[in-house]
């Protein structure tokens, strides 16, 4: 150990050298846990030329040389904190010396890998873009599924038909309840885990599915599966689920008095029906179940989806009336997914007619679609404003508002940003956010200052003569604000809303 000491002070002083000829300001090592970005360069390039020489990184953090070690957790550690940066270029870094990853999956099970590979992906099933900075406050499904409502013999049916020679449905039912696992060979405890971490995430996944993800034949698939959850824990198999007889009396579905949204509750994960009985966050919280939440599909506190047949114009519109957006998913009777417009569009390309009226969709899809009328920007009587370059009839969406999202909450990191974004619309007698989400303990606001659309450029008037409107509205899960237009608009008119009471308060 004390020749790996003396090699690592040894290394650290030859790459000094080099920080030395660039001119960087400092002319000592010093390996402590406050680093400045050009210490921390310094360790990286240290641990590199070690691990070219062989050393693993147990021997390195044993020194306790450096200020933290190396891969504590698959996002915390030093090689986690340098990946979090751009890396600075200089002379010492040569090519030809290993990579190194901030977490090392050779030393991983395929559970941790499979954690550290959700973790990397953005946690809105609308997104799941890698390293999304949008909605990383936002929290995914669960990993653990708590509930079960298959037995052994229920989670094979509703599959599609064999899915291969070995599959489930190839073997005679007696036989397969009187085999057990120490029958089975070509398992060992890697494959046993990696099963039950499945099941874990999806314990009524069908056998056929799970041979595909564990690489085993679909029957011995079962045969697991029975053992690793026994008919016995799952309490009513034949129960159809159930939610709430009725919605609780604070059911707003997040939606305050002021149309703000509240922030939403974490997914949902319990034993039985959503409902008081079971503790669940969505119906105590007076919400709709989301998309990442674990409860069962037949779960009444989903939300259905409207069945409109007039293309949702109206505001009877059960999508219109919780303040959303139709679902392609969930709305089908509408068009919400357009799949009746584009046959219909391909139908009249083919036979090239002209005269079969004016294609119809989902008028409530205008942020999904981004089909908003086309909005001309020029000098209004208080600067630059909105102006419409065609006649827009009454309930139309002109845009949606975008921006930079800021997170307000108690800490002194928001305090001070709060501060400095206050002065700076004070400075400027600007103001540019609009309130997204909030509760008593923080609040997200959209900020279109420096990053946003035409809609920033609409101007303020009174209730009597603005003619469009603010709203909030939850997209396929996400919240988005858009622009309505309050009554039918001439062409070559400026556009204008109500800024409110809060606004005047918030810059």
């Amino acid at each position: 150990m004390s020749n790996l000491t003396s090699f690592m002070r040894t290394h650290s002083a030859v790459v000094g050298c080099h920080w030395f000829f660039l001119s960087f300001p400092f002319t000592k090592i010093s390996l402590h846990k406050t680093r400045t970005i050009a210490e921390e360069v310094l360790e990286v390039e240290v641990v590199r030329r070690l691990v070219a020489q062989g050393f693993t990184d147990k021997m390195i953090d044993e020194t306790k040389l450096l200020g933290n070690e190396l891969r504590y957790s698959h996002n915390w550690g030093l090689l986690w904190e340098y990946s979090q940066r751009d890396a600075l270029h200089w002379p010492a870094t040569f090519s030809n010396l290993p990579h190194l990853d901030y977490f090392n999956p050779s030393a991983m099970t395929e559970n941790e890998a499979l954690d550290v590979g959700l973790s990397r992906f953005c946690p809105s099933l609308n997104c799941a873009h890698q390293c999304c900075g949008i909605h990383n406050n936002e929290l995914g499904p669960p990993t653990n599924k708590a509930y079960k409502d298959s037995t052994s013999i229920w989670v094979t049916v509703g599959t599609k038909g064999p899915c291969g020679s070995d599959c489930i449905h190839y073997r005679e039912r007696p036989d397969l309840e009187d085999i057990t696992s120490d029958q089975l060979q070509d398992w060992d405890e890697n494959d046993i885990e990696f099963l039950r971490y499945n099941l874990q995430m999806e314990p009524d996944a069908s056998p056929c599915n799970l041979a595909v993800i564990c690489e085993k034949p679909c029957w011995e698939i079962f045969v697991y599966r029975k053992e690793l959850i026994p008919d016995e824990d799952i309490e009513d198999p034949f129960t159809i689920e159930e939610g709430p007889t009725r919605l609780p009396a604070n059911f707003n579905d997040g939606v305050t008095n002021d149309g703000v949204f509240d922030i939403r509750v974490d997914p949902c994960s319990h034993k039985g029906p959503c409902g008081r009985d079971s503790s669940c966050p969505c119906f105590l919280e007076g919400q709709f179940c989301q998309r990442s939440c674990r409860c069962s599909d037949k779960c009444t506190l989903r939300f259905a989806g409207c069945s409109c047949s007039d293309h949702c114009a109206r505001a009877t519109c059960k999508c219109r009336k919780y303040s959303r957006e139709c679902d392609p998913l969930l709305c089908r009777r509408c068009d919400a997914g357009g799949e009746r417009e584009y046959n219909l569009r391909s139908n009249r390309t083919r036979k090239r007619s002209r005269n079969n009226g004016p294609l119809r969709f989902c008028q409530n899809t205008g942020i999904q679609r981004q089909d908003f009328p086309v909005i001309e920007i020029m000098p209004a009587k208080y600067g630059f404003g909105a102006f419409t370059t065609t006649s827009i009839p009454e309930g139309t969406c002109i845009g949606e508002y975008t921006g930079e999202i800021h997170r307000f909450s108690g800490d002194i990191l928001s305090q001070a940003l709060s501060t400095s974004r206050e002065v700076l619309n004070n400075f400027r007698e600007l103001n540019y956010m609009f309130s997204l989400e909030k509760t008593k303990h923080e609040e997200v606001l959209v900020d279109a200052a420096a990053v946003g659309n035409e809609t920033r450029y609409l101007n303020h008037n009174d209730e009597k003569r603005s003619n469009c409107e603010a709203r909030h509205c939850l997209v396929n899960g996400e919240r988005r604000i858009s622009f309505i237009t309050t009554k039918k608009i001439a062409a070559r008119k400026e556009l204008f809303i109500n800024y409110g009471e809060l606004y005047w308060g918030m810059g």
